[in-house]
């Protein structure tokens, strides 16, 4: 079993505001929203720097790793091994980001997870846990715990095929932020249909679903643009594909016949 961590109330509470921020920010947290910090003990704690590991406060192991945006360490995500990476700092591996990554590994003790997905936008993983320290190739492998179970003293403690779900869904959500934020650049934030600009109502959606549900837009706003012209990105390659429009109409089709 893992050393006790004199932080591990504190990460309660960190991971605790970070799943709060990212269920109402759906999954991309705004960078001025993170600087706030969250509460502990009656007082305003920071979530770090947002440049890479952030230490706790008593303890020697990170509080929240955090990833660029230009991406300069190569964080990067191995979809066939289902794992994280997170590389060292660049330079000498004692200095203190290197020992707050190795220490982490120790202790086995939660994190937050900041990964920079657009300008001062964050897809948050919390908790996230160190689980491998290769100082040879100076990265350590990240894995998601639960946020009961794995969040009590004893570190990583939930089964492997639980784990590997919630590595799956954190997969799945960095896939859909991606897409999300791919398609609302080319469409400049606007509506295809009614050009409508409004962030907060504009939503990306697949042609190939991963799933769908028809809101009440289906009925009342879409019917009356039957006909219409479609707005289109700028750039061909940003475009629908024709093919997969016809196969989505020839589903469409098929189901209200």
């Amino acid at each position: 079993m893992p050393p006790p961590d004199p932080d591990l109330t504190l990460r309660q509470a960190a991971v605790g505001r970070a799943r709060e921020l990212a269920q109402r920010y759906d999954d991309l947290v705004p960078l001025d929203r993170l600087r706030e910090g969250f509460a502990h003990d009656g007082r305003r704690v920071s979530f770090g720097s947002f440049t890479r590991a952030f230490t706790a406060q008593r303890g020697p192991a990170a509080l929240t790793l955090t990833t660029s945006l230009k991406d300069p360490y190569a964080d990067a995500f191995d979809a066939a091994g289902g794992s994280f990476t997170y590389a060292y700092r660049a330079g000498a591996l004692d200095q203190a980001d290197n020992r707050a990554l190795r220490a982490a590994f120790g202790l086995q003790t939660p994190l937050v997870y900041f990964r920079a997905l657009a300008p001062g936008q964050y897809l948050v993983v919390a908790p996230m846990f160190v689980t491998g320290d290769d100082p040879a190739a100076r990265i350590v492998v990240l894995e998601p715990g639960l946020p009961v179970q794995d969040m009590q003293p004893g570190g990583l403690v939930s089964g492997t095929d639980v784990r590997a779900y919630a590595t799956r869904e954190a997969r799945y959500r960095l896939h859909q932020q991606r897409f999300k934020l791919d398609v609302m650049r080319a469409y400049r934030h606007r509506c295809a249909i009614c050009t409508l600009r409004e962030r907060e109502l504009v939503q990306a959606a697949h042609i190939v679903p991963d799933t769908e549900t028809d809101g009440p837009m289906l009925r009342t706003g879409l019917q009356g643009f039957h006909g219409g012209q479609i707005a289109l990105p700028r750039r061909p390659e940003d475009r629908p594909d024709p093919y997969r429009l016809e196969l989505r109409f020839e589903r469409f089709t098929r189901a209200g016949s």
